[in-house]
């Protein structure tokens, strides 16, 4: 009976093991995936700023020329 006991105890203890190492894989791609989306929001802030730069630099340019 003790041994019953033990072995159920055990294979609880690997399933809850086995559970914490999948939250934690999905914590680690979840915390990744999030990396990358504030990088990409940073490029297309820093490509939608230098287009406004970009689109100002040839209003001037214009100017001059006429």
């Amino acid at each position: 009976m003790l041994q019953q006991v033990s072995e159920i105890a055990t294979s609880q203890v690997q399933a809850v093991q086995t559970q914490q190492n999948s939250r934690d894989k999905e914590l680690t791609s979840l915390r990744q995936q999030l990396v990358d989306f504030q990088a990409q929001s940073n490029d297309k802030t820093i490509i939608g700023q230098l287009s406004f730069v970009n689109t100002g630099t040839l209003l001037v340019v214009r100017e001059f020329e006429i």
